[in-house]
């Protein structure tokens, strides 16, 4: 990782600024990783949460690490997506789907319901497999693989005219559809056909 580890996002174990690429410390090898909002996630090839930077070891009481440090999970990790205000959800190798959040006042956990879990790991409703995940600023989405699209968070977002303003559990997107890929913004998602063709939903303020 390379830039600004100003509250440790680098992950070399190190704060300040990196202007060339260094290596994250403990040797870890990963099979994915992200970083939003001065924050690094990864999943290592053991199926564990590894988290540096800002909001690491706890999302109900902010605590920032220059090192990866191991994030409590209910399952083994397959893949994870972060965001904005320390909102990550994984999905476990059983392909369920787990949410934490320093808030849930749109529903973004998935929960069924807008109460804060102390930003511990909460499990989406539904008892859905998924195959892929993405999340906004307050909404999650994720894909099965029958191609349906299931999403969730504030109402405006979800893909579904009329929907709520919190939609806490997962709802499917307006639309008989069937996507590939997908990947949330702040306040929008765009998704795939398996014929290459972008749809898109939510907010159009400055996308």
């Amino acid at each position: 990782c390379w830039g600004s580890a100003v509250v440790g996002g680098v992950g070399d174990g190190q704060l300040g600024l990196r202007l060339a690429p260094s290596p994250v410390s403990g040797g870890h090898q990963f099979r994915s990783i992200m970083t939003q909002n001065s924050q690094s996630c990864g999943v290592t090839t053991s199926n564990t949460l590894l988290c540096w930077g800002r909001y690491t070891t706890s999302v109900s009481t902010p605590t920032n690490s220059p090192a990866p440090v191991q994030i409590p999970t209910p399952e083994a990790v397959a893949s994870l997506a972060i965001s904005f205000d320390a909102f990550q959800c994984i999905l476990s190798v059983s392909k369920a789907a787990w949410c934490r959040s320093l808030l849930n006042t749109r529903g973004q956990l998935g929960t069924g319901n807008t109460d804060a879990n102390n930003g511990n790991f909460a499990r989406v409703t539904g008892n859905h497999e998924f195959e892929a995940i993405t999340v906004g600023r307050s909404h999650a989405c994720a894909l099965k693989a029958s191609g349906e699209t299931y999403c969730w968070g504030a109402g405006d977002l979800v893909g579904r005219v009329g929907a709520p303003s919190a939609s806490s559990t997962p709802t499917p997107i307006e639309g008989a559809h069937q996507f590939v890929r997908i990947s949330a913004g702040s306040n929008h998602t765009c998704a795939l056909t398996p014929a290459g063709e972008a749809w898109c939903w939510g907010s159009t303020l400055n996308s």
